[in-house]
């Protein structure tokens, strides 16, 4: 009856041992998967937030950039030759150079939005290539492989 006491003894430290082994990869898989869903999230929340850039990039592109008060290049171009016509040379040439730095700051939002629509495109196809990647090695590591050859 002895020797059966200390095998009970061990079976529970073991089954207490496997009981905390259970619980630990229990919470490192809740753990792990917590933080795959953060980083789902996380690269969610940033596409949106370049997609969104992109609009208001198009939009600016679009509809013409306009200054803080509304003013677009061509309202301060019409504004110059009403105040030429005027006689008032001093307001008509200010208001040609804010036409000026609003067609540069037009012309920048172009490039800007043509630029990010290219990386945009960089990166989804590069993107693409990867996964295939990724894929292609985990089914192709072996010597018949035409990229080991």
């Amino acid at each position: 009856m002895k020797e059966e006491q200390p095998e009970k003894v061990a079976d529970k430290k073991q089954s207490k041992y496997a009981k905390n082994q259970a619980r630990l990869n229990k919470t490192w898989t809740e753990v792990n998967a917590d933080k795959e869903r953060i980083k789902q999230a996380t690269t969610q929340l940033q596409q949106q937030h370049q997609e969104l850039e992109n609009q208001r990039q198009r939009l600016i592109a679009q509809q013409g950039y306009r200054d803080e008060h509304g003013h677009t290049a061509k309202d301060y171009e019409e504004a110059a030759q009403g105040f030429e016509e005027e006689g008032d040379i001093n307001l008509a040439k200010s208001a040609l150079a804010k036409a000026k730095e609003l067609g540069a700051a037009e012309e920048q939002a172009r490039v800007s939005v043509s630029q990010a629509q290219f990386n945009q495109a960089w990166e989804a196809k590069r993107q693409e290539l990867m996964t295939r990647s990724v894929g292609s090695e985990a089914s192709g590591n072996d010597d018949a492989s035409p990229r080991t050859k």
